[in-house]
């Protein structure tokens, strides 16, 4: 979800934009926010809201020092650092719940939603978007590829950064949080250039960025040799990002 899938396909018939535009949050909540892609997406969606609240375990400090596009500089924006696990909040004291692309990214995911699950009012809207693995193209295949071995140098460091989800696990998850009334959109870069240019340096300077992180693996050399191989399939059959399942559910 986002500008970066600027060629989309969705795989319901319904317009998910013109459903987050009929959305009128009071308080909103965007859960391990990190810099606030997520709220920028949340901002140009909905059809209004008084408040957006963004939770991380970052920092403070940290979040300003990555936030290049000042998302949380707006008087109605603002950043609180707290566990997604343990939201601080009342039972129902939100009216729209988000999270975008960070499900992979906790230690425990479903204890998440559950807590966004408590802090929605009846009746109202979770927008929960996550990348998957699964029903890919070649390009596509890629991207993954590249993110999961990401993925293993973060877990060889401590990081929480598992490898992402098949499109059924997230439906499930979501289902057993207690959401209903799910639309479930298939978001699929099918028309983007696997060979742009920019794209490709991107990627290549996250690869090297990534083998500098560990360098002082003892198994370096894998790491690395996997690391050719990705460079080469970027050249051979390019990349397009990884298709994203967009779920705009309710609280009964």
């Amino acid at each position: 979800m986002g500008k970066e899938h600027k060629n989309t396909k969705y795989g319901n018939t319904d317009d998910p934009g013109l459903i987050l535009s009929k959305i009128h949050g009071k308080r909103v909540l965007d859960v391990a926010t990190g810099t606030g892609s997520n709220i920028q997406h949340l901002k140009n969606s909905l059809g209004s809201f008084k408040e957006i609240i963004g939770i991380d375990l970052e920092k403070p400090e940290r979040i300003k020092k990555f936030d290049h596009d000042g998302i949380f500089n707006g008087q109605n924006i603002r950043y609180i650092q707290m566990d997604a696990a343990q939201l601080k909040f009342d039972d129902c004291s939100f009216d729209v719940v988000s999270i975008g692309n960070s499900l992979h990214h906790l230690e425990d995911p479903e204890t998440v939603l559950s807590q966004m699950f408590r802090v929605l009012e009846e009746k109202r809207w979770a927008v929960i978007s996550e990348m998957y693995r699964n029903r890919l193209s070649p390009e596509s295949q890629t991207h993954v590829l590249v993110h999961h071995w990401w993925a293993g140098i973060d877990s060889a460091l401590g990081v929480t950064h598992r490898e992402t989800y098949k499109r059924c696990d997230l439906v499930e998850m979501i289902e057993r949080a207690g959401f209903i009334e799910n639309k479930y959109f298939d978001i699929i870069d099918s028309e983007s250039d696997p060979h742009d240019e920019e794209r490709k340096k991107y990627f290549y300077d996250a690869i090297e960025k990534y083998l500098y992180r560990a360098n002082s693996f003892q198994n370096l050399p894998f790491f690395k040799e996997q690391a050719k191989k990705l460079l080469d399939r970027i050249d051979r059959i390019g990349i397009r990002w990884s298709p994203v399942l967009l779920a705009i559910s309710k609280k009964q």
